[in-house]
């Protein structure tokens, strides 16, 4: 739709970025940065949303960090600091 083509053009960087442990564990992190902190917002509210994946959502500011894992334990003590997204 056109309101999802101007979001679109709101997009300025992202990184896919792919954990795995020493116990065969694996886990990723998407993070994207975006031009508008209230577009990043909707985004994370409604991906929080999700209920047929297990997803962790973090925000700050205009960027937004999606996690997931084969073991939703790895999630729980996740820390993520959003200056290292450069």
């Amino acid at each position: 739709s056109e309101k999802h083509w101007r979001n679109a053009q709101h997009w300025r960087q992202d990184s896919l970025t792919l954990f795995s442990g020493p116990n065969g564990e694996t886990a990723v992190s998407y993070r994207v940065r975006f031009d508008d902190e209230d577009l990043a917002r909707q985004l994370a509210v409604a991906l929080r949303n999700v209920t047929e994946r297990s997803l962790t959502v973090h925000r700050s500011g205009a960027e937004i960090e999606i996690l997931a894992a084969d073991d939703p334990s790895v999630l729980v003590d996740w820390k993520t600091d959003p200056k290292n997204c450069e």
